[in-house]
């Protein structure tokens, strides 16, 4: 009998132990990863054998995602993250954060704001295409995926990411503004007396109803009514659409919704061919989606003073338009009180009465508030009569705007 029950216990006892090894390991979300904890007995490069894992391969990931000093000295319990069965991994060194707030977005340092409002960070978008995987996306933008998976998770509502599709577009946060295509600045603001979060919001164009739920992300904040003089927020102020109508993507759905518009204003001699080229408009690609937008039923019978809805300038149009257009070309305004704007590595917004306004009438007092590029500080600003020589008295970052056209050029340089 004894004889009989000891093979029986052994089973028992072999299954016991594969089991507690099967419940120490856990998939990754994304595909790419595991993770494993340690039992006694274990090493790393046994675990990775029995599991089908190159440690050779990815002996430098393992190792600096897992902050490892001394492969022997590895305790009993300790969590492990390891590539997935037959994946071999680069290690992506992630972002320095900001250990001074508690925002999800990457900055790398907390932003000086002794000169004002700047751009601390970017959100790009992204199309997946077919194969590809967040994590892979993360490394070819060089954004560590390690780091950023739950602000990642939450900007696009992510439930399982085994089920995100070709051609479903993802927010990602990023140090890096992207050369082409609409994103979010990531503008950080300090907090002083009398600020509101909508306010802020308003100051920036931002709608803060349709955006509320990326400000919580971004900020990592369930009450966004709820910032104190002091402290830092972050808003996100979108880049070739219109802010806070998800030209680009809608938080939390990851689909393409709207498409991020401009409005013009015809003149006479004007052609939507001609005025699409000056603008850089592609009006080949974007003829029929111009035709019925406008409900044109004749280019040839279009009038001087007709107001066009045009894709922003790169854009190729694919869904309606987003609402309350952008105008930032202000060519679309009345002769007499135009504005002209011209910049680069950084963007501004100018207000009158505390009001943010793209054009000004004349004799109105218009202030501009500068907002460099991250890395960039303010190195002018310039108002002058547009075609010609003249300059506006500056007075601070303000000026009385005249009865003729004027164009704005605010310059920045490198920090430091």
């Amino acid at each position: 009998m004894k004889n009989r029950l000891l093979p029986v216990l052994l089973s028992l006892l072999l299954v016991m132990s594969l089991a507690c090894s099967l419940m120490s390991v856990t998939a990754f979300a994304d595909g790419e990863t595991i993770t494993y904890t340690l039992k006694a007995g274990d090493t790393v490069g046994k675990v990775c054998k029995d599991m089908g894992i190159d440690f050779a391969k990815n002996y430098e990931f393992i190792t600096k995602t897992n902050n490892i000093t001394n492969y022997s000295t590895l305790p009993v319990g300790k969590v492990l993250t390891l590539p997935a069965p037959g994946k071999v991994l680069t290690y992506t060194a992630p972002a320095a954060t900001n250990t001074n707030t508690n925002a999800t977005v990457n900055v790398n340092t907390l932003p000086d704001l002794s000169g004002g409002d700047v751009v601390s960070s970017y959100i790009i978008s992204h199309t997946l295409q077919s194969g590809e995987t967040v994590y892979k996306v993360c490394n070819n933008y060089g954004i560590s995926y390690q780091q950023d998976a739950n602000t990642i998770t939450k900007l696009n509502n992510i439930t399982n990411y085994a089920k995100l599709k070709a051609g479903q577009v993802l927010l990602l946060p990023s140090t890096k503004a992207p050369a082409s295509g609409s994103y979010y600045k990531v503008v950080a603001h300090r907090v002083v007396k009398g600020d509101t979060i909508v306010g802020l919001c308003k100051t920036y164009g931002v709608d803060f109803g349709k955006n509320e739920q990326m400000l919580k992300i971004i900020n990592n904040k369930n009450d966004m009514a709820s910032i104190k003089v002091g402290e830092v927020v972050y808003i996100p102020v979108l880049v070739g659409g219109t802010a806070g109508t998800g030209g680009t993507v809608v938080p939390g759905t990851g689909t393409q919704t709207t498409t991020p518009t401009i409005t013009y204003t015809l003149k006479a001699g004007d052609t939507v061919a001609k005025v699409c080229k000056d603008l850089g408009v592609d009006f080949a690609k974007n003829q029929t989606w111009i035709k019925n937008t406008n409900n044109i039923k004749d280019y040839t019978k279009l009038y001087v003073g007709q107001v066009l809805i045009l894709p922003a300038p790169g854009v190729i149009a694919s869904g309606p338009p987003a609402t309350g257009t952008s105008t930032n070309t202000n060519v679309n305004t009345n002769a007499g009180n135009r504005t002209m704007h011209t910049s680069s590595n950084g963007t501004y917004i100018m207000q009158v009465n505390g009001v943010t306004v793209n054009t000004a009438n004349a004799g109105q007092t218009v202030t501009i508030f500068p907002i460099p590029d991250k890395g960039y500080v303010l190195n002018g600003i310039s108002v002058t009569k547009t075609g010609g020589s003249e300059a506006l008295t500056m007075n601070g970052n303000s000026f009385v705007m005249p009865d003729y056209d004027v164009s704005i050029a605010v310059t920045f340089k490198p920090a430091g």
